[in-house]
C-alpha cells in the first residue's frame, strides 16, 4: 500500500528524467532520481507527489512513477 508523503511543485521547468535527473521541490526539498530511465514531457511548475510503496520512494506525475531519493 502506498503512503503520501509530500505533494509540491517542481520549481521552474521540468523535462521529464534522463538517468540522474535532481528534482528540487517548491518545499525547499530536493531529490534525485534513483534508476536509470528515460521519459520526456515538458510541464512548469508541475504539481506532483511523492509516495512511499514497498520500502521506497516513487515521484508520481502524469500517471508515470520514478524511484527517487532524498538529497536534502
Amino acid at each position: 500500500m502506498a503512503t503520501l508523503i509530500f505533494q509540491a511543485n517542481i520549481v521552474n521547468d521540468f523535462h521529464g528524467w534522463k538517468g540522474d535527473t535532481v528534482f528540487q521541490f517548491s518545499n525547499g526539498q530536493t531529490w534525485q532520481q534513483s534508476v536509470y530511465r528515460y521519459q520526456y514531457m515538458y510541464a512548469y511548475r508541475p504539481l506532483v507527489k511523492v509516495i512511499q510503496e514497498n520500502g521506497q520512494y516513487l515521484l508520481v506525475y502524469n500517471g508515470c512513477e520514478l524511484p527517487i531519493k532524498r538529497l536534502k
